[in-house]
């Protein structure tokens, strides 16, 4: 008799609360999946974007590095503060493939990237060294300065170099 009575209780199944309990912690643990996903997207689109910013900036200094002291004119010095405001020559707007949309003041048409470039003489040795210093950013901060600590997080790529005239050149 015994037997029969601990086979009817085995089978039971869930009460109501432990069903609720379990589907709660269910709940919280896919909700925290998805948050953790979400964050993973965000990372890898901004790591493409970083990459790519840096490769940008790789090729406005190998430009900057080969017109210096080409051709007799050279590279004129930037006026102040090209790398924090778009200044005319001295800033172009890019799309995702780094073709160049446009120069001047205002963002073009699907501007994915910002790039400013300076140009000043080494005050040590102004005939024959200069300082070549190029930002990209992302294309909603073409207004953000690179000093402004709130939008420093904005800038992707920042590379400086200096470019020396050989001996007798």
């Amino acid at each position: 008799m015994s037997t029969a009575r601990h086979a009817t209780t085995s089978c039971r199944g869930f009460s109501l609360l432990e069903a609720l309990f379990a589907t709660t912690i269910l709940a919280i643990g896919v909700g925290a999946l998805s948050e953790l996903a979400l964050l993973s997207a965000r990372a890898g689109r901004d790591s493409s974007l970083a990459t790519l910013a840096s490769l940008f900036a790789h090729d406005k200094m190998n430009e900057l590095g080969s017109d210096a002291w080409s051709g007799g004119g050279g590279l004129s010095s930037a006026p102040p503060e090209t790398l924090d405001i778009c200044t005319e020559g001295y800033c172009d707007y890019l799309d995702s493939s780094g073709r160049v949309l446009g120069v001047g003041s205002m963002p073009m048409p699907g501007t994915v990237f910002v790039r400013r470039w300076s140009v000043e003489p080494l005050p040590a040795d102004p005939a024959n060294t200069l300082v070549l210093q190029v930002v990209v950013s992302t294309g909603n901060s073409a207004d953000a300065t690179w000093a402004d600590e709130a939008h420093r997080s904005l800038v992707a790529a920042y590379l400086m170099g200096l470019r020396t005239r050989k001996a007798g050149g």
